[in-house]
């Protein structure tokens, strides 16, 4: 927790020079924070979104330090932002900056549920719901202007791991914030979603409806494929090269 605690979150955005390689740094937190939350609308002024509920479920009140954000996607005016839920007290674990609307030399603006924070809301005592995200790492916009991301469905609270709901791709249309389709990954393929961190997006512009998606499995060393136009998903695993080699996993950036 201390290591959360200290942790200044970051979120840079690359600038490449032709002697060089730097970061400019856009916007940084400190501690995360959230626009118009549903109960400071409300006027109740505690900024908690879920309240403490009977049973075994966690305190789901708003815990600035438990918000780490894991990964950041920029389309056009916006800037959508996860942070997935491995603590709890996250409001929101997909959001946006709408960034007309930052005012200029704010580095620290407060972020908004996307697409809306009851989509974003945990059910008590973490019923699923098919209907609401539960926790994703990271998005990506297809050449057709389309949001991609996959909802792992599980909660990853230290010493309270759950799997909610089953693992979902989502694809929600920018243009209109229209959700196209919401698919279920079937147990047959994988039982739990925890390593289902990233997905790429393969489509040409002129061929929407052909996308194919596809999304490594970072625990069961495996790659699954899934086809826009057929609605199915295949799983490809027990490979070597699907396998992480530990001596990449070290990078040095400017130094």
């Amino acid at each position: 927790m201390s290591l959360l605690i200290l942790c200044e979150c970051l979120l840079l955005l690359a600038v490449s020079r032709v002697q060089t390689t730097e970061f400019e740094k856009v916007f940084e937190w400190k501690q995360i924070s959230y626009a118009d939350l549903p109960n400071e609308r409300n006027g109740k002024g505690s900024a908690i979104l879920f309240p403490r509920v009977q049973g075994d479920a966690e305190n789901e009140s708003f815990q600035p330090y438990n918000n780490i954000p894991m990964g950041a996607t920029h389309y056009k005016d916006r800037l959508f932002i996860t942070i997935p839920r491995r603590r709890p007290g996250v409001p929101a674990t997909l959001n946006v900056i709408d960034l007309r609307q930052v005012v200029p030399g704010d580095r620290s603006p407060p972020l908004t549920a996307y697409p809306t924070y009851p989509i974003n809301e945990l059910r008590p005592q973490y019923e699923p719901d098919l209907r609401r995200l539960v926790s994703v790492y990271r998005t990506q916009v297809d050449a057709c202007g389309r949001l991609w991301f996959v909802d792992t469905g599980m909660l990853e609270y230290p010493d309270n791991r759950r799997q909610v709901q089953r693992p979902q791709i989502w694809i929600v249309d920018l243009e209109r914030d229209h959700l196209v389709r919401r698919f279920a990954i079937p147990e047959s393929i994988v039982a739990e979603g925890v390593g289902m961190a990233s997905i790429t997006v393969d489509v040409e512009p002129e061929n929407c409806d052909g996308a194919f998606a596809y999304v490594p499995d970072l625990v069961a060393n495996a790659i699954y494929v899934y086809s826009m136009r057929a609605d199915e998903m295949w799983a490809f695993g027990n490979h070597s090269s699907f396998r992480h080699d530990p001596t990449r996993a070290e990078f040095n950036v400017a130094g």
